[in-house]
């Protein structure tokens, strides 16, 4: 019997089929044209119980697919129900990649670190330099899935960049790009100017929220409970906050309610004001300097001609 295999194809998009998602995550897959030299397939249709589906599998003698037509493929065999599927196998992580580079530039990490805190730290000449990691396997590079104003914030607090540029399979480096906060800072006003309308709604809009509102939507109490805040504000605030927020002993007033409606207002439009996952082209990168060797060392010394033209600036400006 051929081996079933999920082949992830170096070709153009016309060699690509649809894909169709199974429970347990295994995937069923049809291609959209022959495979070369088809007679290592065979199709057949089948229908998956349970879902009322009928779905075209495909079986590949992989060996035999690899040999004749040259294509790398990686790939991991599963069963579901009867059904041979397809379960793709993840590309090298991107905590992986960062976790290399953070070593590459012998650089620190706190042990506490979350997700959303400084990727990493450089000790330079008694001052500690903040850094971002990013790293891709194109020409672009993918930030955050959910860009705002904190993410402005962030990157405008003196926070350094390192961007690790690696081949489609993401196993190998090929070089490196420091950018100073000067470096960013073009890229990082673009975005901001881009959401800046959004920015003024959240900032004007909630103001218009009245008692009137709160009375039309929980009706006129003396006392609001804590039921009625969590409607209002969900999973937003710790009960802590709720705690803290609350300025009658058993709830919160009218007043308050109409407080925390405001809050709320203007967490919903800046949720609806955020970026997806913003990419910095790769234009931008034309003119730095590519790392490729002695990567310690070299960050150092570009952080201090940074850190060096600076001073300079602040001292004649």
């Amino acid at each position: 019997m051929s081996t079933s295999v999920k082949i992830r194809w170096q070709r153009s998009r016309r060699a690509q089929g649809s894909v169709r998602m199974l429970p347990g995550g295994s995937v069923a897959e049809m291609p959209s044209s022959p495979l070369p030299n088809d007679r290592h397939s065979t199709s057949s249709r089948q229908s998956h119980r349970g879902h009322g589906v009928g779905l075209t599998t495909r079986s590949w003698d992989g060996d035999a697919l690899r040999r004749s037509s040259g294509m790398s493929a990686s790939y991991e065999q599963s069963r579901h129900q009867g059904i041979l599927c397809h379960t793709a196998v993840m590309p090298v992580q991107d905590d992986e990649r960062e976790n290399s580079m953070i070593q590459l530039f012998n650089l620190t990490v706190p042990a506490d670190r979350r997700r959303a805190d400084i990727d990493a730290h450089l000790a330079v000449d008694g001052r500690v330099i903040n850094f971002e990691l990013k790293s891709t396997t194109g020409n672009s590079v993918s930030t955050v899935r959910d860009f705002g104003p904190e993410h402005i914030r962030k990157w405008r607090a003196d926070l350094h960049w390192i961007f690790a540029f690696y081949d489609r399979s993401g196993r190998h480096l090929q070089h490196c790009v420091y950018a100073s906060p000067s470096d960013m800072e073009s890229w990082i006003a673009g975005k901001e100017r881009y959401i800046a309308p959004d920015l003024a709604l959240a900032d004007s809009l909630p103001a218009s929220v009245t008692a009137d509102m709160v009375v039309a939507l929980l009706g006129e109490k003396d006392v609001y409970s804590l039921i009625d805040a969590r409607w209002i504000m969900k999973n937003q605030w710790t009960s802590a906050q709720y705690t803290e927020f609350q300025d009658l002993p058993s709830g919160y007033s009218v007043g308050r309610m109409t407080e925390i409606m405001q809050q709320r207002g203007r967490y919903v439009i800046l949720r609806g004001s955020t970026l997806n996952n913003p990419h910095i082209e790769g234009s931008f990168f034309e003119g730095f300097e590519h790392i490729v060797d002695e990567h310690a060392s070299r960050l150092r010394e570009l952080v201090r001609a940074y850190l060096s033209a600076s001073a300079t600036e602040e001292a004649t400006a």
